[in-house]
């Protein structure tokens, strides 16, 4: 079974768990990272593009659809909250460097069926996310009604409150703390899952468990 990063040097036994299965890696790995997904996306330019482009436009649908039905309170927060779910939508992208690094040439069923390489774990891995961002909305939701309770919520409004008040710095300060907490949960958790998943049909629990503990081994490079 394969390791569950690309660093140079070997795994080593440690107190955690798994710890057989992850790798140490140096400050240079991530820049490597980098790299071979530049190289990727060069050798597959309109696909990555393209692909990226459906995520944009969903991104413009739901910000038009919020003001739209006067809920421009929650632009700022849904906006925030897609940086937690995001990991999901790597699986296409994970789905093209398979492809390649196996000297084939991807397609759209890679795009957008990876996933069914590992259903149930990457589903759950999904709705974990999912989970995180829902108790990301309703959070600064609350904090906002907190901060100003009788502010009308159009986006002047927020913009203007939130910026030059003192309520409004109070409510950046508690909201980018609660924020990034919660980036960070999310963080551990699929650091490494879901490609775990992916390449190696890793379960569910696992997947997670590997990526916390990675993290947290190379704490230092994955600042980066």
């Amino acid at each position: 079974m394969e390791k569950v990063e690309s660093g140079k040097s070997t795994a080593r036994a440690g107190v955690f768990p798994f710890q057989h299965r992850i790798n140490d890696i140096s400050l240079a790995d991530p820049w490597a990272w980098l790299a071979a997904g530049w190289r990727d996306f060069l050798r597959t330019p309109l696909l990555s593009i393209l692909f990226g482009a459906i995520f944009a436009g969903l991104g413009l649908v739901v910000t038009a659809g919020l003001y739209l039905i006067d809920l421009t309170y929650l632009i700022w927060p849904m906006m925030a909250g897609f940086i937690l779910v995001a990991p999901i939508f790597c699986t296409g992208f994970y789905g093209i460097s398979r492809r390649l690094s196996k000297g084939e040439r991807p397609g759209w069923r890679d795009l957008f069926l990876t996933w069914r390489r590992n259903t149930r774990a990457v589903l759950g891995a999904g709705l974990a996310l999912v989970f995180f961002m829902l108790i990301w909305i309703r959070t600064a939701a609350l904090i906002y009604a907190i901060n100003f309770p009788h502010t009308s919520l159009t986006i002047r409004d927020i913009a203007m409150d939130t910026l030059f008040t003192i309520e409004g710095l109070v409510f950046l300060t508690v909201g980018s703390t609660i924020g990034a907490v919660l980036a960070i949960i999310a963080f551990l958790v699929s650091a490494v899952s879901l490609q775990n998943m992916v390449d190696v049909t890793e379960d569910f629990v696992p997947a997670i468990l590997i990526s916390i503990f990675a993290v947290i081994r190379n704490f230092k490079a994955m600042l980066l």
